[in-house]
């Protein structure tokens, strides 16, 4: 038996046009600062509002509600984006550990491969490593481990509890990996 799991929902994104994401995150760096939060390094746009999104938003509902009900989220219950923004990570840029506001949140990456820092989701007992640590245990898995990886490729879509803990390790190669990520809130539906 296992208790107090915390369920990460997972998958390739088909027909997406990640070249042209590729494109309007490089045009809105190229006429925009940014922000800075928990990047360290890189680049990260503004909150998004623009209509070049909308097929990957569906896709992205389509899975919010596919990780909803396994989540058995009532059903007079509506899940919707409060927020969504682009990140573009060169050679040696992370993101420090942080949690976000909402109800569930994500990542998609338009353009990444594994060497590019691997997405961390940290274990939220923080009392764990105590005496569960590396030393204690044959392997890590998902049993025993401080932290789970994410390796990043172009297509994938994680979705996760907004309240869980995660970092990006620094882009190991010189290109840049760039990322679309969101947060959203749960509602009352609309009768």
């Amino acid at each position: 038996m296992n208790i107090f799991s915390i369920p990460i929902h997972m998958c390739e994104l088909q027909e997406i046009d990640n070249n042209s994401l590729v494109s309007y995150a490089y045009s809105l760096r190229d006429n925009n600062t940014g922000r800075t939060l928990s990047n360290k390094g890189g680049w990260q746009s503004d909150i998004l509002n623009d209509n070049i999104l909308n097929m990957l938003l569906i896709k992205i509902l389509t899975n919010i509600s596919y990780y909803a009900n396994l989540l058995d989220v009532k059903k007079d219950k509506t899940i919707s984006f409060t927020n969504t923004w682009l990140n573009i990570n060169g050679q040696n840029d992370y993101n420090i550990n942080h949690v976000h506001d909402g109800f569930i949140s994500g990542v998609y990456y338009p353009q990444a491969s594994p060497d590019m820092g691997c997405l961390r989701l940290e274990n939220h007992n923080n009392l764990k490593s105590i005496s569960w640590h590396g030393n204690n245990f044959n392997n890590y898995n998902t049993h025993n481990a401080e932290n789970f990886l994410v390796s990043p490729k172009t297509g994938l879509l994680v979705l996760f509890p907004s309240w869980l803990e995660h970092g990006v390790e620094p882009n190991s190669v010189n290109e840049d990996r760039i990322s679309f990520s969101f947060n959203t809130r749960i509602e009352n539906a609309v009768s």
